[in-house]
């Protein structure tokens, strides 16, 4: 639903949206030694599991958008949502130990569980276009609540009694039905989670872009941002005695860029920093499991050199761009070592440092000999490094700096692709897939399609 009321300078804006999602989880097919699907009750439409498995989502967002032309140069703008989803979750994870064809049993794990996320962000901005100036700025705020209750069901312990499960449930696939039901051990819908977290955020931002000239371009920006985060796991009997953990993470993230335009294209120069909170996952908040004695947050800083255009009678678009980027604080979990002489201590702890760069060019052409018909060739060119990168293993410290990580990412790649038209309405696409080579320390991939008719 969205309701949009109009004024002279001011314009209102009210958008609303509900989700009612329910579905069925399906139930696993067990193999045998090559691969095949085995017989089981009910074919292969039957249900072979624990419990009822599905999957529901409840929720919506309400938002509401006020803009106000203040003057011809000045606009302002503030914006306000609250977002709550709750989810209700049944599943059976497959447990490959649990596997007994000789006795017609495969194993799953009964999980269950339920989560409520409440979000309220608000945003307040500001707009300037004069002078051949083009400002903008603003402050954006957001409050995150999570709870989650995970629970399992199986026969469960690492005792001669439980035969050192966790969790099981053996899945009779000849018969039907639950095998291990009445096991001593067995229980259903045992609390092993229960956490609540709150995560605050908020940042102020500005931007100018200058027109110094007809055709000299800056561009300058930076943007602060704060996260915090409180995590609370509560106690669970004969499990966990609960725990609370805190912490925050800021950056400052500038931007510039200088670009010197022509009729039918630029060249450009820029700089920018990206940012993540390196927060990481719930289960790492676990302070039991989990040290955190410091938080870093990930920075990337990148610059590229670049020429953008088109020529031909806009019949050849092109572009080429060289980039050099370095990657800090790349987080990593290792062995507490504090763990080994005291057991009391989390046995896992959350450490950063590590650096990694990549420099590379990127080239890509669009070629419109005529109305309806394109083609387009891409190429990319890596050389990745890691600057600094220390990997715990269980024999001790293994310093891979210097080194080049292989495979490439998936975006270095090169791409042809062709297709054609025409005003009838038919159309003629083409493919072509070809090898894709890597070689060390620098990556290029290359992938063609032809023609198809």
């Amino acid at each position: 639903m969205r309701i949009m009321v109009a004024g002279a300078r001011t314009d209102l804006s009210i958008y609303g949206t509900y989700l009612d999602r329910r579905s069925e989880t399906p139930s696993v097919l067990p193999l045998d030694d090559a691969g095949r699907p085995l017989a089981v009750f009910g074919g292969r439409r039957g249900f072979n599991g624990y419990g009822n498995p599905r999957s529901v989502v409840e929720g919506g967002l309400g938002a509401i958008r006020l803009e106000h032309r203040a003057t011809d140069a000045l606009t302002l703008a503030a914006t306000a949502q609250y977002r709550k989803f709750d989810f209700d979750n049944r599943l059976n994870f497959y447990d490959p130990f649990g596997f007994a064809p000789d006795r017609g049993i495969f194993g799953v794990n009964g999980f269950y569980g339920a989560q409520q996320f409440d979000v309220a962000y608000g945003e307040l901005t500001a707009r300037y276009e004069a002078g051949g100036h083009r400002i903008v700025a603003g402050i954006t705020g957001e409050r995150a609540v999570s709870r989650a209750d995970n629970l399992w069901s199986g026969q469960n312990g690492f005792t001669p009694e439980c035969g050192f499960t966790f969790y099981l449930a053996e899945i009779d696939y000849v018969n039907g039905g639950v095998a291990n039901r009445s096991a001593p051990c067995f229980v259903v819908d045992d609390p092993l989670s229960r956490n609540r977290l709150v995560t605050t955020y908020w940042s102020a931002f500005a931007q100018d872009e200058i027109g110094l000239s007809d055709r000299w371009f800056l561009t300058v920006g930076g943007r602060y941002d704060r996260f915090r985060r409180a995590a609370r796991f509560f106690p669970i009997p004969d499990t966990s005695p609960g725990s609370q953990d805190a912490a925050t993470a800021n950056a400052f993230s500038p931007k510039a860029a200088l670009s010197w335009r022509y009729g039918a294209g630029q060249v450009y120069l820029s700089y920018g920093r990206g940012f993540n909170s390196n927060f990481g996952p719930t289960f790492e908040w676990d302070a039991n499991q989990y040290a955190r004695p410091e938080q870093r947050p990930t920075t990337l800083d990148s610059v590229e050199l670049g020429w953008k255009g088109r020529a031909l009678n806009d019949r050849l678009g092109f572009g080429l761009t060289g980039f050099w980027s370095i990657q800090r604080n790349r987080r990593s979990t290792i062995p507490n070592p504090a763990a080994e002489t005291d057991f009391t201590q989390p046995s896992n702890l959350i450490t950063y440092g590590d650096r990694y760069e990549a420099k590379g060019i990127e080239a890509s052409l669009d070629i419109r000999p005529r109305d309806g018909t394109s083609m387009q060739i891409a190429y990319t060119h890596v050389a990745p490094r890691w600057k600094d990168y220390v990997l715990q293993t269980s024999s001790g410290p293994l310093d891979l700096s210097g080194t080049t990580p292989t495979p490439a990412s998936p975006p270095t790649s090169s791409i042809w692709r062709a297709s054609s038209g025409s005003r009838r309405g038919c159309r003629r696409a083409a493919s072509l897939n070809g090898m894709t080579t890597i070689r060390s320390p620098a990556t290029t991939a290359f992938r063609a399609v032809a023609i198809r008719w």
